[in-house]
């Protein structure tokens, strides 16, 4: 049987297959800040890994591997600070609801531990795929360099965020 080599069936004009473009999607955060605004300062979040250790077993000659543990390895979200401070306070709030750098408490799980939602959107903004992260929580929080030489450029926040696991809805 010979397949068509051509792109043709790549969004046709009658329909077909319609790409997913990695800039049409939301991160929502719901109960550790307002979805609307850390809808609008997002620049750029990694999607969860997951990975699995392999387990060797040996039997006389022979080597094989089974699955081991499962882990969700830790990912990172980069927002535009804005001079209104809206996005810094409150991604200053979260972090101190896991470690208070005024008094060196650390925070109760419960509390910082929150579940967040990625949104893959069609071009019409329609939802069409979701990842949703559960026992998400900050575990770093770090700036960009600030520089009197930089023509354009915004300060960034870069956000390190622990997943305890995820579920992707299709």
């Amino acid at each position: 049987m010979a397949y068509d080599m051509s792109a043709g069936h790549l969004a046709p004009a009658g329909g077909g297959f319609e790409p997913q473009r990695v800039f049409n999607w939301v991160l929502v955060l719901p109960g550790v800040v307002d979805p609307e605004l850390i809808r609008l300062s997002i620049e750029k979040a990694q999607m969860p890994k997951l990975s699995t250790a392999v387990m060797h077993l040996r039997y006389m000659n022979e080597d094989v591997k089974v699955s081991g543990g499962a882990s969700v390895d830790g990912n990172s979200i980069v927002c535009r600070d804005f001079v209104d401070r809206k996005v810094l306070a409150t991604l200053n709030a979260w972090m101190a609801s896991v470690h208070d750098p005024e008094t060196g408490n650390i925070g109760y799980a419960s509390d910082y531990k929150k579940q967040g939602t990625i949104q893959l959107l069609d071009p019409k903004g329609e939802v069409q795929r979701s990842v949703t992260a559960k026992g998400m929580w900050p575990s770093s929080m770090s700036f960009s360099d600030l520089d009197y030489t930089a023509d354009n450029g915004e300060v960034k926040i870069t956000l390190v965020l622990q997943v305890d696991k995820y579920h992707m809805e299709l």
